[in-house]
């Protein structure tokens, strides 16, 4: 009879064999292992290398070509004391006068304050 051994057997010899300790195996697994990790920190590296400058140069970008807002035009032609106000401060002299005999209705405000109508004749 001729005897074929197992290939699972030799595999299962092969793996808990102490040269994977000590011999030449051992020594390829640390070098296999040292050049992955050495591998996996340079992806790591370049990734994050290549994040910060995206980052970057967004950053950059917007801010190179921001829009100004848009600020109202004011014309420094005319000073302040020549521009006329939108309401006149009046003595009761002139506001008398200028009511003459027509009839005011003066109404008070939840505010405090006064609000005057002027009534048709």
């Amino acid at each position: 009879m001729t005897e074929n051994p197992d290939p699972r057997a030799r595999l299962v010899a092969e793996t808990f064999n102490d040269d994977w300790n000590t011999g030449p195996g051992s020594t390829f697994a640390r070098h296999a292992a040292a050049h992955a990790r050495r591998r996996r920190a340079m992806r790591r590296a370049l990734a994050a290398g290549g994040a910060l400058s995206v980052a970057f140069a967004v950053v950059v970008f917007s801010a190179r070509f921001r829009v100004p807002p848009n600020r109202p035009d004011v014309s420094n032609d005319l000073p302040l004391a020549s521009v006329s106000p939108a309401f006149e401060i009046i003595s009761d002299d002139e506001l008398m006068i200028a009511l003459r005999n027509r009839p005011l209705l003066v109404l008070p405000q939840e505010t405090g304050a006064r609000k005057f109508v002027l009534l048709d004749r």
